[in-house]
């Protein structure tokens, strides 16, 4: 049987870490185990990192502040993936970037040649 995803790309499924995201995730991981295909769930933080040329010493803290807002964001992402494809999220590429939501999301599928983006 012939896939139904236009080309060999990974599944990419962007969460906001809600309860409505979970759906959308189990819709991705679906439709990557139908296709045999990867699949990279990517959560986008809004806001970009602030440059203070005239003050930098607050360049560390925003530094400090965006490592672990995006770290948080990862963990709080594999868990929502584990959850909602009852197992390990070992096999879906975890990712996490800043900026706007549309942006971000049609560059990453750019990026890793997505051939769906749930």
């Amino acid at each position: 049987m012939q896939s139904p995803l236009p080309n060999k790309g990974p599944v990419l499924v962007a969460s906001d870490l809600s309860d409505g995201a979970d759906e959308a995730v189990r819709q991705a991981y679906a439709w990557a185990v139908s296709a045999k295909r990867a699949l990279h769930a990517i959560v986008v933080i809004p806001g970009t990192m602030r440059m203070n040329p005239l003050f930098p010493q607050l360049n560390q803290q925003d530094t400090t502040e965006f490592v672990s807002a995006e770290r948080d964001a990862a963990e709080r992402l594999a868990e929502r993936v584990e959850y909602c494809i009852g197992g390990a999220s070992d096999a879906v590429q975890i990712d996490v970037d800043f900026g706007d939501g549309y942006a971000v999301i049609v560059r990453k599928a750019e990026e890793i040649g997505a051939s769906l983006i749930v």
